[in-house]
């Protein structure tokens, strides 16, 4: 070893194996930048192929707002919406009325017998 200042002689064995050590990280850092650039070509294609997907729904998107006219679609649902909204309400009208009926079909029933002996027609 050589002291800060002083000249150290190196014999071609010293050179050889620096520069072999060299390689190898010339090598490794080579092989990395190789695998980087493999890896961003990878991104690349898949984000060139997600963004293809992409454009592609939406023209089917568009194709679709094309053929459908939302004002006609939203006045379209607002007339199911009422219409809707008319069956429950006359379906619980016609159930009230059902009850009320049957339940007064129930009282006169019950009630007969006392009504004939009140005309007298049985005793």
């Amino acid at each position: 070893m050589s002291k800060r200042g002083e000249i150290h002689e190196t014999t071609n064995l010293e050179i050889i194996v620096a520069i072999s050590k060299l390689e190898g990280r010339v090598d490794a850092t080579n092989t990395a930048i190789t695998n980087l650039s493999n890896d961003l070509r990878e991104t690349a294609d898949g984000s060139k192929k997600s963004i293809a997907d992409h454009e592609a729904r939406l023209r089917v998107m568009e194709k679709i707002n094309d053929q459908v006219n939302l004002l006609t679609f939203y006045q379209d649902h607002l007339t199911l919406k009422q219409e809707w909204h008319d069956y429950k309400t006359t379906a619980r009208t016609w159930r009230v009325i059902g009850g009320i009926a049957g339940g007064a079909a129930m009282f006169i029933l019950t009630q007969l017998p006392n009504i004939l002996k009140l005309f007298g027609l049985i005793k």
